[in-house]
């Protein structure tokens, strides 16, 4: 594994105006400020402004900014009592009116996406849609006192948390299974308790979950995602300065097969690994200020970055060398896979596995980023 980019940097802002929320779809990167909503599809460097509604009450205290699908859904809990919630659709070629999602009663505070279905909390329950917020059926909520968050779904499995304690579902609510486990009596001693669990993401075949606990403490577990045994990570690098245990991982973004975390202190910053067992600083470039974080979020080819400051930063994601540029599977990485490389561009050929920097072509981008690759193997071996 080696770094191809270097610093951290704040990203082109649209009009000059900083970015308050964002979100990501793949290439696509979907921004509002206090001027309105944009998106740009080129890493920020250029940004188109959305159409306007003069329904919207305000471009600042949203509850919700989120991209899914062909639509992007925004929901605010100010000023009103009978909007809340808008949407608006990209028909292929624009972007269509703002429109009122049919269910107003509350504001939309989370949204999660996978498998065709979008799960939110409707009125303190469970509730998904399978026609993007057009309509919404209830689920059962699991035996949890007290709000319910909706933490993480995927392979057919919604996980929720109230506290630290988790649960999740296959089956749509029918059964909720408990798989809270260890993760509650593995951390510093008493006046600290557990009390949240920060964020969740899957590796591979595995579930890596951030644990909280008051100070601004921290703790990291993994487990195998069919059957739970949660795992206690030793080696996180970012010690808490009370000597219990580490500073609280605030967010994480697993993309080409590389973890990165973030921390909620200002003494340390971003780390990533592939293992789980080795970790690395990846805040060069941000100072003590900045080096906090409340979200990552990653695109196709950036690693994105709030929290600390009012600034959002941007940073090339890290490549791996050994599933990513071995064009011809020799196990080296060489000459040979540039000139294949050049072959398929000369042809007009695509192939998924040979689109290097996951921008859906292969161009004299994958060139450059396959050359950078070559030389740094060269280093590395």
């Amino acid at each position: 594994m080696t770094i191809l980019f270097s610093d951290w940097e704040i990203v082109n802002y649209p009009d000059n105006f900083g970015i308050q929320s964002i979100s990501i779809e793949n290439k696509e990167i979907y921004v509002k400020n206090v001027n309105g909503f944009y998106t740009s599809s080129d890493d920020g460097e250029n940004w188109n402004i959305l159409p306007e509604n003069s329904n919207i009450i305000t471009y600042y205290g949203l509850d919700l900014f989120k991209k899914i699908g062909d639509y992007l859904f925004l929901s605010q809990n100010i000023f009103s009592e009978d909007a809340y919630n808008y949407r608006i659709y990209y028909n292929g070629n624009n972007w269509e009116d703002w429109e009122l999602i049919p269910y107003q009663h509350s504001a939309l505070l989370e949204l999660l996406y996978d498998d065709e279905k979008i799960y939110s909390i409707l009125e303190q329950g469970i509730a998904y849609s399978l026609d993007y917020g057009s309509s919404w059926t209830y689920m059962l909520n699991p035996p949890i006192d007290g709000y319910i968050n909706l933490l993480f779904v995927d392979d057919g499995y919604l996980y929720v948390n109230h506290g630290c304690q988790i649960y999740r579902t296959q089956d749509m609510g029918e059964i909720w299974e408990d798989i809270t486990g260890e993760i509650i009596n593995i951390g510093p001693p008493d006046p600290y308790a557990c009390t949240s669990i920060m964020d969740m993401v899957k590796i591979n075949d595995n579930l890596v979950v951030s644990v909280y606990w008051y100070g601004g403490v921290g703790t990291l577990f993994y487990s195998e995602s069919q059957n739970i045994n949660w795992n206690f990570i030793e080696n996180f690098p970012s010690n808490h300065n009370s000597g219990h245990y580490y500073n609280s991982v605030s967010s994480m973004s697993f993309k080409n097969d590389i973890l990165y975390l973030g921390t909620s202190t200002s003494n340390d910053g971003i780390f990533y690994t592939s293992n789980l067992l080795d970790f690395y600083d990846y805040s060069q470039g941000l100072d003590n200020y900045d080096l906090s974080v409340s979200e990552l979020i990653s695109s196709n080819n950036f690693l994105y970055k709030q929290g600390g400051t009012i600034n959002t930063f941007q940073i090339e994601l890290i490549a791996f060398l050994y599933d990513n540029g071995d064009i011809n599977q020799d196990t080296l990485i060489n000459i040979q896979d540039l000139i294949i490389l050049i072959n398929y561009i000369l042809d007009s050929n695509f192939d998924e596995n040979i689109d290097l920097n996951n921008d859906q072509a292969i161009d004299v981008l994958d060139v450059v980023y396959l050359v950078a690759i070559i030389l740094n193997y060269e280093d590395f071996n």
